[in-house]
């Protein structure tokens, strides 16, 4: 018996020593010389658990508990060796056995925590922690745990507690201080999370999350701009960092939802007057709009959303607004018109309606119609601006360009420095050929709108035209709105290629985001991303989806056609290009100029054959055919 005492003490030291294979050996010899000696199996059955043999602790622990089941110490070790297997529901009841004789033991409640928490039970399991903060004070670990489950639970006092406790035990502890911050955004103690926050950044600038909970806080405080002027900043820094990138992508497509709020808060905050009665269902339509725009649901769920918001009241100015808004995007033109008619005759003084109401009927086949509304609504509010602007934009929808130029230089008489008067003025001179007459007027829009995305990006098609895409360049350059959007990407790669500098473009490309097109105008974006990095199958499949919704789509079809080119199939090219440039040629002529210096021989050949054809017996106006005769000059012809 002495014998197996001094193998069972010599176990017990080289098992405080960490020697578990050693210890182990001890006391399986105290054990062949006394199979009764209860501690001798018991710390056996630990050994092999802090070995990492869970299923051997189990069955020598077993055995003791079939001899003894009141064994305190037996039962909690074989408590954490269910723990360990992952055999949670009896871990659980093996603890509340040992709870029986241990009850105020930590270890034990801890235990018991633990596998609640793993079986799901997050309330209980909280629950057995939240008494006993004080004697979890030294251990963060634990307090770290209960913090992220209130967080989930979203007991947000409770959780800003847990982590203040976790930070008072590690001063330096990355989870526990972001853990913090959490709760006090969820908590709204903007200004608690901006101090912490502050904290963060100088303990651990290099740190993604609390460059993200800096960006989540400026977006509590509706500093949409703030937020993507940090993000930008912290992707400079930290150019490889993944959870940066796709933050910068949600927020761009989140952006119209983010700007919408923030500029109702900062009108609330200003005292303005509200466009209609406050809604009850701003919170759950502005819920419908982030999702939709961060791509958890689709267009059709989305309107079917907010149409069962609106059918609950019909009164609801705000939800009928938003409804229509979506209508018009989904291009379902015939029941937005008759929402906007909904909100105009609710709101006759609100320039915005009448715009709205117009511009539907315009584009659901009846734009007589629309202009008939635009020249009464211009009588009645004459000092409106966008009323006749928006009566230029129709007349461009059907193509009535020197109509257009007229009220336009009409319009301008007037209101000589609004700056989409003098967009429009621009565009309608590139429309007429008159490039020298675009740049006047970009020249004087570009200081009134420094950071316009729809100015730059047309500057820039300008600018190639004008054989002068360093000038299209240097305007982007200028560009400083805290965000890269697909949009500004595409017009750099087009500016590129158009000056020969194709070796930049495809880290270029490579900055674009990973996320789903939602609307038409993202599935042009990315087909023509797909198309510029050689990706002409994939182009393909998103400019379908295009034309599928608008057959006539000039740019749509212009890439199309040059895809085909890439995959060598002239008579598919032939097809498109033909209806390109009957459709617009205006399109197909930018993308050429911009392509001609990177076009293989066959393929600018292909171009110049077919488009002197299409010259010769397809095209009577005169600006397409001095912009194509241009662009049969570009390649040669």
């Amino acid at each position: 018996m002495e014998e197996a005492r001094e193998h069972f003490r010599r176990g017990v030291e080289l098992q405080e020593r960490g020697l578990f294979d050693q210890a182990i050996d001890a006391y399986t010899r105290a054990l062949s010389l006394d199979p009764a000696h209860e501690d001798a199996a018991v710390n056996l059955g630990a050994a092999w658990l802090q070995k990492g043999v869970g299923a051997r602790a189990i069955d020598v622990l077993g055995k003791v508990l079939t001899r003894n089941p009141d064994h305190a110490l037996a039962l909690f070790n074989i408590a954490k060796a269910y723990l360990f297997v992952e055999d949670h529901v009896k871990a659980l009841a093996a603890f509340e056995r040992t709870a029986e004789f241990l009850p105020d033991d930590l270890a034990v409640i801890k235990g018991r925590a633990q596998a609640l928490a793993a079986l799901g039970r997050l309330v209980e399991a909280a629950e057995t922690l939240l008494p006993h903060l004080e004697k979890l004070a030294a251990d963060p670990d634990t307090l770290l745990r209960l913090g992220g489950q209130l967080l989930e639970l979203q007991r947000w006092a409770d959780a800003a507690e847990v982590f203040r406790r976790a930070l008072n035990a590690a001063p330096s502890s990355i989870p526990a201080l972001e853990g913090l911050i959490r709760a006090q955004l969820a908590l709204g103690a903007l200004d608690k999370a901006g101090t912490s926050i502050k904290r963060a950044l100088l303990m651990a600038p290099q740190h993604p999350g609390f460059h993200l909970l800096q960006v989540e806080l400026l977006l509590a405080e509706h500093q949409v701009e703030g937020a993507l002027d940090h993000l930008k900043k912290a992707l400079q820094r930290l150019p490889d960092e993944p959870a940066l990138r796709q933050k910068m992508d949600e927020l761009l497509r989140r952006l119209p939802v983010l700007q919408k709020k923030a500029g109702e808060a900062r009108a609330a905050r200003e005292g303005a007057r509200p466009t209609a009665r406050p809604s009850p269902y701003e919170t759950q339509v502005y819920d419908v709009l982030d999702a939709l725009y961060d791509g958890r649901i689709t267009f059709p769920m989305a309107i079917h959303e907010i149409r069962d918001l609106y059918r609950k009241d019909e009164d609801d100015l705000f939800v009928c607004d938003e409804l229509a808004n979506l209508l018009f995007q989904a291009r379902q033109f015939g029941e937005a018109a008759q929402l906007y008619s909904r909100l105009y005759g609710a709101r006759p003084r609100e320039p915005r309606y009448r715009i709205d109401l117009a511009k539907a009927m315009a584009l659901d086949g009846d734009p007589y119609r629309a202009r008939q509304f635009l020249a009464d609504s211009m009588h009645e509010l004459p000092q409106e601006p966008d009323l006749p602007l928006t009566l230029v934009e129709i007349k461009l929808l059907e193509k009535d360009f020197q109509g257009a130029l007229q009220t336009l230089m009409q319009t301008l008489a007037d209101f000589p420095d609004h700056p989409h008067g003098l967009f429009l003025r621009g565009y309608v001179a590139l429309r007429l050929d008159d490039l020298a007459g675009a740049e006047a007027a970009f020249q004087r829009l570009l200081p009134l709108a420094p950071q316009d995305e729809e100015v730059a990006v047309w500057y820039g098609r300008l600018s190639i035209l004008r054989h002068r895409p360093a000038d299209g360049l240097a305007v982007w350059e200028r560009f400083s709105d805290g965000l890269e959007s697909l949009v500004e990407i595409l017009s750099r790669v087009e500016l590129l290629l158009a000056a020969g500098r194709a070796g930049e473009v495809k880290p270029l490309l490579q900055r674009i985001g990973d996320y789903k097109p939602r609307f038409l105008e993202d599935h042009l974006l990315f087909g023509k991303a797909f198309f510029f990095g050689g990706d002409f199958a994939g182009a393909l499949s998103q400019l379908e989806a295009v034309l599928r919704e608008d057959p006539d789509h000039a740019e749509a079809l212009a890439v199309t056609a040059l895809a085909y080119l890439g995959r060598s199939k002239p008579n598919k090219f032939w097809i498109y290009w033909q209806r390109a440039i009957e459709s617009d040629s205006l399109p197909a002529v930018w993308l050429g100029h911009a392509l001609a210096p990177v076009m293989q021989f066959a393929q600018a050949e292909r171009i110049r054959v077919e488009t002197r054809k299409l010259l010769e017996i397809a095209v009577a106006d005169d600006a397409d055919r001095a912009r194509l005769t241009r662009l049969l000059q570009a390649y040669g012809g």
